[in-house]
């Protein structure tokens, strides 16, 4: 699909930060005439069927790989605080 301002489409999200707070996400939805529409909290299991299904257990899988990789590799955490801190600097 093609995106453009003159066939625009809408796009939900949940409200999540990383969705919600991403400026270079809303830049580039605006500027291809995607309309992003966030949902309130913990309401898209109940709008959306595969996020009971398929993303629950996406999210549970991925978060203990997160666990595991941490646990394996804890400089990395203090190297994801510092780019989150310095980003919020700029």
């Amino acid at each position: 699909m093609k995106l453009s301002k003159k066939d625009p489409i809408i796009q939900t999200h949940d409200c999540h930060y990383s969705h919600s707070r991403n400026i270079e996400l809303t830049d580039c939805a605006q500027e291809n005439g995607v309309h992003i529409i966030c949902l309130p909290p913990h309401s898209t299991l109940k709008l959306k069927p595969l996020e009971l299904s398929f993303m629950q257990l996406l999210k549970t899988y991925y978060a203990r790989e997160i666990e595991i990789l941490l646990k394996n590799h804890p400089k990395l955490l203090h190297t994801i605080k510092l780019l989150n801190w310095l980003r919020r600097l700029t």
